[in-house]
């Protein structure tokens, strides 16, 4: 089975997004993806600061989608899919869509 912790991961600042579709397959082929197939916890992870996004979408992974570190960062238009395949500890956890880190202050 083929597996990623995090799609992108941005530890540098002042990068620029541009139209990216960050997606964990919720189906196949074969069918619709069950029981954490094709496992990935974080669509996009970043770390850098000064870093933009346009155009922003990311879809089912099986923690928090989106995760944002850096200071001073920006998105302008974001879509996120909650995956289908996890059971209702995901909501008990509290996985967010796009979380933005407690000590982010701009």
């Amino acid at each position: 089975a083929q597996q990623v912790d995090v799609m992108i991961l941005i530890n540098a600042g002042n990068v620029i997004g541009d139209n990216l579709w960050l997606w964990r397959a919720d189906h196949y082929d074969g069918g619709e993806t069950t029981g954490g197939q094709w496992p990935c916890n974080n669509a996009l992870v970043v770390n850098g600061d000064d870093v933009t996004m346009y155009g922003l979408a990311a879809e089912h992974t099986l923690n928090d989608i989106v995760v944002w570190n850096g200071e001073r960062g920006s998105t302008f238009f974001f879509q996120a899919e909650f995956p289908y395949d996890v059971t209702e500890e995901y909501g008990t956890n509290g996985y967010a869509g796009y979380r933005i880190a407690s000590d982010v202050t701009s």
